[in-house]
């Protein structure tokens, strides 16, 4: 019985214990951290990541002004990118509108395809492109919008993060 309470067992913990222990809570601190930090990061640039390289895969191909029937065509392509709704923005020098055009056929006011005109209009699908015709443009008439259009823009959402503006056609010149 003596044995266990001699001087010889009686010292503290060893060197090499200590060290093993610092080493593993060291390794569980910087797992915390780095858990931590990886998730912040990744919701912090969700938004920008979802919208990084869309510039030349959602854009504008051209825009005109018919005088005759005060009407714009517009034409969007989408590149390999699947977008949700586009928003666009159209604006003269005294006015502007603005409307969003998403997946499913929608109507909306003044808007349509060209030249197929049933009054449902939505987004192309992906690697390909629609033309559009919005009416509404009348220096005369009260309710419409004033002035020939002379910039459109587009921004597109994606993954559910409202990007920046894709595509711009400024100046808009006569078809």
């Amino acid at each position: 019985m003596k044995i266990f309470f001699n001087k010889k067992f009686k010292g503290g913990m060893s060197p090499i214990i200590a060290t093993v222990l610092l080493i593993a809570l060291v390794i569980v601190m910087v797992s915390v951290l780095w858990i931590v930090i990886t998730t912040f990061i990744s919701n912090e640039t969700d938004p920008t990541t979802a919208c990084f390289g869309i510039l030349d895969k959602v854009k504008l191909d051209y825009a005109c002004y018919n005088v005759i029937d005060n009407s714009t065509t517009f034409y969007i392509s989408i590149g390999d990118i699947e977008v949700e709704e586009i928003l666009v923005s159209i604006s003269s020098n005294d006015d502007g509108r603005t409307f969003v055009i998403k997946n499913e056929k929608l109507v909306i006011d003044d808007v349509d395809f060209f030249p197929a005109q049933d009054g449902n209009v939505s987004l192309p699908s992906k690697n390909s492109g629609y033309r559009y015709k919005l009416y509404g443009f009348s220096s005369s008439h009260p309710s419409r919008m004033q002035g020939m259009p002379e910039i459109i823009q587009i921004s597109p959402l994606v993954n559910g993060h409202q990007c920046e503006v894709s595509s711009t056609i400024n100046p808009i010149y006569n078809c």
